[in-house]
């Protein structure tokens, strides 16, 4: 074992540039057991994946019976990094020695988790301070509105509104999808009463915008986000801001066809990419697989963007989760535009050999000060397992490449500086760090 690089990585602060991670308030006032853990972590989709169904994991079941009833589907997913790198988190923060969850222990483990929610903030800043070390923790607020809540409860994810931001913790991300839903009607009422404006016109869709823009600056934003590729495809070509007019009179009427909702998103797209690089504001956008069961996978291949990165080329792009499974392609692109950064959020979690052979590529391949990575999870205790996995990659990708005389050890741990901490500091001038700088 290459005990100086290991040493590099495990002390190394951590910048955390993709989490959802639910309010300490929140965690505590719903009570959050193993059940609850299960059925809003990503092992839930593995689990659904493996045939168990939704109503499975519904709180109208006591723990007993819901344990019963996913425990077969629990056995069938023992394989998937999901569920393995969860097991060593536990273990860690707990003080246990499990090898599985199973008849035998789940019973303590729930018990020590609604323990833990109970504890609320305490409990955040031993995970994510103490037992992390994340220095910056970038967090995306979804399902803050009625519509959000509707749109993932629809994907099968169970929601909970939850508007309350702790600046301790967290930088905050602003979500642009909320404003693109506009072309939706239970999703237009809502922002119409949210920032007092009635969409009837373009001109009015620009006021919804500049609204969402002034308030994400006064909120502390530190980047736009974009999960279109969730509900439709990443090919966003320009729209005329005539032909967005037209087209939204037609929703508004009721007439509106699917491609003219598109290409009224496209404009509301291009309009905050277009601001957000006059603000110098970095802008992420999900690439790659979805979260959840069953999407049109096609629709998240990074390639699409290529046109919108090659005409905003002052704006700074993250392509989150490196783009899984097109990794190779988010690669290149990477490489080729200046102004286009990877993230490994979530790619280590989804399968940690995939996430591997991205970072044997992406070391050859991409420049150092390009890559960032993220926990992308919605409870601390699947976070801190995300920090884990990490830490193990890093090292065993770059012993790899010391031992075959690739990299030097000072290189070697000038990346671990870079891509575990300084990168994203400098991406998104975070406390007050000029972006570019050394």
């Amino acid at each position: 074992m290459n005990e100086r690089l290991w040493q590099k990585i495990e002390t190394q602060e951590i910048s955390d540039t993709h989490e959802h991670i639910i309010s300490s308030g929140e965690l505590k006032k719903h009570r959050r057991g193993l059940i609850e853990l299960l059925g809003e972590a990503y092992l839930h989709d593995d689990m659904i994946s493996a045939g168990a169904r939704d109503e499975m994991f519904s709180p109208e079941y006591g723990d007993e019976e819901r344990w019963k009833m996913l425990c077969p589907y629990l056995d069938r997913v023992r394989n998937t990094t999901y569920y393995r790198c969860l097991i060593k988190a536990l273990n860690d923060l707990f003080g246990t020695s499990i090898k599985e969850i199973d008849d035998s222990n789940w019973k303590e483990l729930n018990e020590l988790l609604y323990k833990a929610a109970e504890s609320g903030r305490d409990w955040y800043e031993y995970v994510l301070h103490e037992k992390a070390d994340i220095a910056y923790c970038m967090l995306d607020m979804d399902r803050t509105m009625d519509s959000e809540i509707g749109d993932w409860k629809e994907k099968g994810l169970p929601s909970i509104k939850d508007t309350v931001f702790e600046k301790e913790f967290f930088e905050r991300v602003s979500r642009i999808d909320p404003l693109t839903h506009v072309v939706f009607d239970s999703a237009r009422a809502e922002l119409e009463e949210m920032y007092s404006v009635k969409i009837e016109s373009v001109d009015s869709l620009d006021e919804l915008m500049e609204l969402f823009i002034r308030k994400s600056k006064e909120s502390g934003a530190v980047s736009y986000k974009s999960v279109a590729a969730y509900f439709r495809t990443l090919d966003i070509e320009e729209c005329k801001r005539e032909k967005a007019n037209k087209n939204l009179k037609n929703i508004l009427q009721g007439t509106g066809c699917e491609t003219e909702k598109l290409e009224v998103q496209n404009y509301m797209i291009h309009y905050l990419v277009r601001r957000a690089g006059e603000q110098g504001m970095p802008f992420q956008f999900h690439t790659g697989m979805q979260a959840l069961n069953e999407n049109t996978i096609r629709n998240s291949d990074p390639l699409k963007l290529n046109p919108l990165f090659l005409k905003y080329g002052d704006n700074r792009f993250t392509m989150l989760h490196g783009g899984y499974p097109f990794c190779r392609e988010a690669g290149v692109v990477a490489k080729k535009f200046p102004n286009v950064y990877l993230d490994f959020s979530w790619l280590p979690q989804i399968g940690y050999a995939a996430a591997k052979q991205a970072a044997r590529e992406w070391f050859d391949l991409v420049p150092m000060n390009k890559m960032t990575w993220g926990g992308d999870c919605r409870h601390v205790e699947n976070s801190y397992s995300a920090v884990l996995l990490f830490r193990r990659l890093m090292y065993e990708v770059l012993s790899e490449k010391i031992k075959e005389n690739y990299l030097s050890e000072e290189i070697a741990g000038q990346m671990v500086e870079r891509i575990m901490y300084k990168n994203a500091v400098e991406i998104y001038a975070l406390k007050g760090w000029a972006a570019g700088t050394e």
